[in-house]
């Protein structure tokens, strides 16, 4: 785990101070090494930057950039690659000769063996940039999940990549202008999708794709295959038989590791599954984190948002862990945390669950164990939202056309709250012109054409109105049932371009690495494999994921209904951020140049906290002004201390 940065310049070797500076911007990412790879040649065209977490092989051998025994491979790297071991073995036999215990060293002679498609036989998380000097030949690589962040800028003669924007920004190898296309999208989904960024001219290198500069030209190509097989899986038994063994293999090979392991744990049926695995697994003592909320007095008391802290107590203890449990206060306490998380999450994000991801991984790092399992993507492989229920009916319904006219009564009907929420999720669909339109309704904070309405005119025009429906049509995959392709998109987009970056940003703020056994890809192929309806039912949600594990998962996990995690976002948004909110619309506005002021006013006036869409339109475009403050006003950036929030 680290944090890479490089410059592959046409003119020659770049100034030492260059790398140096972005080496030093993302020292929090690796706190136990920093290493440079600048050639002596002055002609020659790459350098690269490390920054070390040790995480395998604590000793010297396992420093970065790492070299080949001829010395003319050079590897900045970032991850883990979870079946390294069994590769090793297979590289060994072929003559391969191992001083570490690194994989990052398995990538290299991986690479020495199968060239580029080596990256196809990886199952990991990672980010990695491989110098060949034998053809002068540079790789850069990033994983099929999304998992691991890496920003590049290429101008028609040099390429700068770096784990996080700030640190483009802040060597002053990009120019700190927000791209409107990325606004639009941001307003429309709440996060900025791949390849675009919120700086123009900066774009992310695409999950499961090479991008390769080799004497002056670039070139993008795919070497992750598709994974997503619908229905390839529809024996029931099987199905369950096959889930076991993929994530009982994931969660062993993901406690690789030479420092301590722990597992977030929220109570929930995904965690509680992983850390059931872990501390079967586990040679040491498994330790748990989990996050409550205080009332004004500092007590944790029973609500909506504590259900999983209490949870997670009584499962820690029929589990046998060694329990970490994290207060995250008032309001004072979270209006100021939330303009510093905006700054480390690189770009805005809508998600008010950040805050504990940040205050958990603190608690990780401070009690020594800097490698942390979590449960995320669990729900968009194995059914856990009623969107997918409402899209299974999708086909029967559209056969009625009645029922367009009646669903606004029964949304109106009181007394039931879920009816009356699947009733408005079934009008998303029946409105919708497509599978693309329909995935759009239901993911949207604003409707794309409402999002546009808030861009000022000059904004507008230089939007690509396209953008949108072209990364939902990819992310949808494969022609499939309407839920499977939700499902499928959920994971590429939601999980992967944004639970995962934020996962990866405030957990590494931190130095602590945090790992996903269930987007491992060998549980996301069978996973995808199995058609909707085995999956998950409306009075059996995941039934398919518990009658896997009944055998070894706490009961309280098994029988507890399904609840989303939650953070208190009401009563943040009547609090502090209420008054950020009202800066923003009255006070001076950083995106003004790009926002419709008086759209802004009219959604900033409507906006309360009664619903989870009010409030993630609120912090929407709270988010994108601070991030706009921060990062846009140069002098603010240069000034800005590492470790922020820390």
């Amino acid at each position: 785990m680290c944090g890479i940065a490089g410059i592959a310049h046409a003119g020659g070797t770049p100034a030492p101070a260059v790398i140096e500076r972005m080496s030093a911007l993302m020292a929090h990412r690796g706190p136990d090494q920093s290493g440079l790879y600048m050639p002596s040649a002055p002609t020659s065209a790459v350098t690269l930057a490390t920054r070390r977490l040790a995480i395998l092989d604590l000793s010297a051998e396992g420093s970065q950039p790492m070299t080949n025994e001829t010395g003319d491979l050079w590897l900045a790297y970032n991850g883990e690659i979870y079946n390294h071991q069994q590769l090793r073995r297979e590289l060994e036999r072929r003559g391969h000769r191992y001083r570490s215990g690194t994989d990052t060293e398995t990538v290299i002679h991986a690479y020495e063996e199968w060239g580029a498609d080596a990256f196809r036989r990886f199952n990991g998380m990672f980010a990695c940039a491989l110098y060949d000097q034998r053809d002068e030949r540079l790789i850069l690589a990033r994983d099929r999940r999304s998992i691991k962040p890496l920003y590049y800028v290429w101008d028609g003669e040099s390429l700068a990549f770096a784990s996080e924007l700030k640190v483009l920004l802040g060597a002053g190898l990009a120019r700190p202008e927000t791209d409107p296309t990325a606004l639009w999208l941001y307003l429309c989904l709440g996060y900025v999708p791949s390849p675009y960024t919120f700086v123009t001219g900066v774009r992310k290198l695409e999950p499961g794709h090479l991008l390769e500069l080799h004497r002056g030209a670039l070139r993008l190509t795919p070497f992750a295959t598709p994974d997503h097989q619908p229905g390839a899986l529809a024996d029931e038994h099987e199905a369950v038989r096959a889930v076991r063994e993929a994530l009982e293999g994931a969660v062993r090979r993901q406690l690789m590791s030479d420092v301590p392991v722990g597992v977030f744990l929220s109570g929930g049926l995904d965690s509680t599954i992983v850390a059931s695995l872990a501390a079967r697994y586990q040679k040491d003592a498994l330790h748990t984190f989990s996050v409550g909320y205080a009332n004004e007095r500092g007590e944790i008391e029973q609500s909506s948002y504590n259900d999983d802290f209490f949870t997670a107590r009584a499962v820690a203890r029929d589990l046998g862990t060694i329990h970490h449990e994290v207060t995250v206060h008032n309001n004072a306490d979270l209006t100021g945390l939330f303009e510093q998380l905006v700054y480390q999450l690189d770009e805005p994000m809508v998600e008010p669950v950040f805050t504990a991801t940040h205050v958990l991984s603190q608690a990780a790092r401070s009690h020594g164990v800097p490698v942390v399992l979590t449960g995320d993507g669990a729900d968009e492989i194995f059914g856990g939202y009623n969107r997918y229920f409402s899209a299974r009916r999708l086909a029967m319904y559209r056969r009625l056309p009645g029922l367009r006219w009646a669903l606004p009564i029964v949304e109106s009907v009181g007394g039931s709250h879920e009816i009356a929420h699947s009733a408005r999720e079934l009008r998303h669909l029946l409105r919708s012109t497509s599978d693309i339109d329909g995935y759009i309704r239901f993911s949207s904070i604003y409707h794309p054409e409402q999002a546009l309405r808030l861009l000022a005119p000059a904004a507008r025009a230089e939007v690509d109105v396209t953008a949108l429906s072209s990364i939902v049509r990819a992310a949808l995959g494969p022609q499939a049932p309407f839920a499977d392709q939700m499902a499928h998109a959920d994971l590429v987009l939601w999980v992967g371009e944004h639970f995962n970056p934020r996962l990866d940003r405030i957990s590494m703020l931190h130095s602590v690495e945090a790992r996903v056994p269930f987007q491992d890809d060998e549980v996301v192929r069978v996973g995808l494999a199995i058609p909707s309806h085995l999956k998950s039912s409306s009075h059996n949600r995941k039934g398919l994921l518990k009658a896997a594990f009944a055998d070894c998962v706490p009961a309280r996990a098994l029988t507890r209904p399904k609840r989303s995690f939650k953070a208190p976002g009401g009563d943040w948004l009547q609090g502090g951020l209420r008054a950020q909110l009202a800066e923003l619309v009255a006070g001076d506005h950083h995106l003004v140049d790009l926002l419709d002021q008086d759209q802004v006013r009219h959604h900033a006036a409507n906006m309360g906290a009664d619903t989870p869409g009010q409030f993630f339109a609120a912090v929407a475009l709270l988010a994108a002004e601070l991030w706009t403050r921060q990062y846009v006003a140069r002098d603010q950036l240069a000034a800005r201390s590492l470790g922020m929030g820390r």
